[in-house]
């Protein structure tokens, strides 16, 4: 059978009908518009379904028509020349290599090959070393010599003459679809108005997802085609230049800023809009951190989850869950939306929006502020962040998380200082249990001489961080507020908070940055309670975790000291700020009185002297360095204050309250202090 006997015998004799001009009907569907190409092979003839039926399926439906010799045998054929050969040429005009393309036929169906022919090299064959990221674009002289024209750039070279017959600029890579390796090919397309146009398939679809993480700013144009149809088969059944420029401008994304910390972008496809709104983004040294939610018209629920825009495998491994929510099979062809390509692309669009956001302001627009805003003056500063730290097992959870709230709800003074109300407190808690912290409210409210009522008790909320990373919970920290505003947030403790390691400076600048954030848009002061882990190491008593970079992130820094004898009911504790907002605050002195029996209350109280055990200068020698000053002799409080760097009235506190230690000498002023010992005072 000929290709042309096939041809006349599949036509339905329809004046009106297609039929007749090109294509006919496939035998192998319900084919009403002509969609079967049939042409003669070197063999037998060759057949394509533009529909998508497989060859076999054709020829059995041919056989039943008695339109295919049924004994025939059909011999593998293979051409021994190239049946096109394109010419790859350097930015020179250098011809760096010849892709060939072969065919071979194999039951009708036509199967494609491609071998390199390089400079000296007579014979045809693969690329070897040289790997297909070594080719220029195809088509690279004619981009270079229409700098202002817009690009198509597609999958094969068939696809490139095809757009180039039209008018149109097109290039295309020389690796195909399976290319994961560019070199500097793509380096001509940067700063270019580019349009990807994958093949109408998963493979064709993934390249030009793993090309949109390069070229940021391209856009993409997907025609309605063939299963595995291009730019050839788009104008072979009937596209037009006219159709696909229309196409082009009406499925560009659209791309709205909501806030400085979110954006949304709208992917127009094919099977519907897709919704991508990012928010809480937010930047660390190697991350683009984001709640994402994603939207479409086949799926009610939306999905969401939190990505890294910057990380390729964060977004891969997110499109694998999507697949999976949207019961997308990767190995059919079935999947509506491409969710590779569509998620790199709407990350690309937003990370560009982000970036590119003015967060510029002229001062003349800004309104003069003389005094700063505390919740604690000089402190604990609004809407930012406050990290106190020092050893497990002190007062810092009741201190900070217990009486610092119940003194702003119900308007008391901070240890003698005043500090700004608020209405509702959120704790979240990694440590604790919710009865444990309202025994401890409880307790402290006796202290203060004050009764909590069920009224009262609603304005604190208790939050348990279940092991999730606070950023990762926000919108449920979002949704709490929304339902029950609060204004400030207790967080204990950073080491579960952060979700990752301590020292991991992505992890700890994500965290922070999100805190300060939230405050910003929310007017929420948090107060984040962290641990010194290296004992009597200096620098854990300087800056969090003993590292500076946790110093620099907050605000303010308060490390907290804290000396309980055994077996005593009574702690006396220290707040020495290590960075405030502004100006130098002195350290602050006071006790906690735990109760002795049941019903009692436990009582903060402020102290203007220190505990011996805190005695120290600016660079952390305690009281015992005063000791070892004398032992050679007595010494004026005003000599020891002075090498010592402290205040006069702080020495004498330490030679009264030790008087095992320090013994006064001398019946009259100035009187002079030394270390007891087996020498009698009047040896002095």
């Amino acid at each position: 059978m000929t290709a042309e006997s096939i041809r006349e015998a599949l036509r339905c004799g329809k004046s009106s009908c297609a039929c007749g001009k090109g294509n006919t009907h496939c035998p192998a569907h319900d084919d009403t518009d002509p969609s079967l190409s049939v042409t003669d092979g070197r063999t037998a003839p060759l057949l394509k379904c533009f529909k998508g039926c497989d060859s076999s399926a054709i020829i059995t439906a041919l056989k039943a028509r008695g339109l295919w010799e049924q004994g025939e045998k059909v011999e593998r054929a293979r051409t021994n020349e190239p049946v096109a050969q394109y010419r790859y040429v350097s930015a020179e005009g250098e011809i760096v290599g010849i892709k060939g393309r072969f065919e071979s036929y194999d039951n009708g169906e036509r199967k494609k090959t491609f071998l390199w022919k390089l400079p000296g090299v007579e014979r045809w064959a693969g690329l070897g070393d040289k790997g297909v990221e070594s080719m220029p674009l195809y088509n690279l002289p004619a981009l270079l010599t229409k700098p202002g024209k817009p690009v198509f750039l597609v999958e094969g070279e068939k696809a490139v003459e095809a757009l180039t017959n039209r008018d149109l600029l097109a290039v295309c890579l020389s690796g195909g679809a399976s290319q994961k390796r560019f070199g500097n090919a793509l380096d001509p397309l940067r700063s270019r108005e580019v349009i990807l146009w994958p093949d109408n398939d998963g493979p064709g679809e993934s390249l030009m997802g793993r090309i949109a993480s390069i070229l940021t700013d391209a856009g993409f144009v997907r025609p309605t085609t063939i299963p595995k149809g291009d730019a050839w088969d788009y104008f072979e059944n009937g596209g037009t230049v006219e159709a696909l420029s229309d196409l082009y401008q009406s499925a560009q994304p659209e791309v709205q800023i909501i806030s400085p910390t979110a954006v949304t972008v709208v992917m127009h496809t094919a099977a519907g809009d897709v919704r991508f709104e990012f928010s809480e983004m937010i930047a660390g040294p190697r991350s683009l951190d984001c709640e994402m939610k994603v939207s479409s018209d086949i799926r009610r629920t939306p999905f969401r989850t939190r990505i890294n825009l910057d990380s390729q495998s964060a977004r891969s491994g997110v499109v694998t869950e999507m697949n999976s929510v949207f019961e997308f099979n990767a190995r059919s062809n079935d999947d509506p939306f491409k969710w590779a390509p569509l998620l790199s692309e709407a990350s690309n669009l937003a990370t560009e929006a982000w970036k590119g956001i003015d967060r510029s302001v002229s001062l003349a627009d800004v309104q003069l502020t003389t005094v700063r805003e505390f919740l604690i003056q000089g402190l604990v500063p609004r809407r930012l962040v406050t990290i106190p730290f020092g050893m497990g097992g002190g007062t810092k959870s009741l201190t900070w998380g217990v009486y610092t709230t119940l003194c702003a709800l119900f308007r008391l003074p901070w240890f003698g200082n005043p500090i700004a109300p608020v209405e509702n407190v959120l704790i979240v808690d990694y440590e604790d249990t919710e009865d444990e912290w309202k025994l401890r409210y409880h307790e402290v409210a006796r202290g203060l001489g004050i009764t909590i009522t069920d009224a009262d008790w609603d304005r604190i909320r208790y939050m348990p961080g279940s092991g999730i990373p606070l950023v990762e919970q926000g919108e449920t920290i979002r949704r709490v507020y929304r339902e029950h505003p609060f204004q400030l947030m207790i967080v204990d403790s950073c080491i579960s908070a952060v979700g990752g390691d301590l020292l991991d400076t992505v992890a700890a600048q994500r965290l922070v940055n999100w805190l300060t954030t939230f405050g910003a848009d929310y007017d929420v002061t948090s107060i984040m309670l962290a641990h010194s882990t290296k004992g009597d190491d200096e620098k854990s008593k300087l800056y969090p975790y003993g590292n500076i970079f946790w110093h620099n992130l907050p605000r303010s820094t308060v490390y907290v000291e804290s000396h309980r004898e055994v077996g005593s009911k009574l702690v006396n504790g220290r707040l020495i700020p290590r960075k405030a907002s502004r100006g130098s605050i002195q350290p602050i002195n006071y006790t906690v009185t735990f109760p002795e029996r049941d019903g009692e209350g436990t009582v903060f109280a402020a102290t203007r002297q220190e505990h011996p055990a805190f005695m120290s200068d600016a660079s952390g020698r305690k009281w015992d360095v005063m000791r070892d000053l004398m032992t050679h002799g007595a010494s004026t409080v005003g000599d020891i204050a002075k090498r010592m760097d402290m205040s006069e009235g702080n020495v004498r506190a330490v030679f009264s309250e030790n008087p095992q230690t320090f013994v006064r000498v001398g019946d009259k002023p100035p009187y002079r202090w030394a270390v007891v010992s087996d020498h009698d005072k009047e040896d002095f």
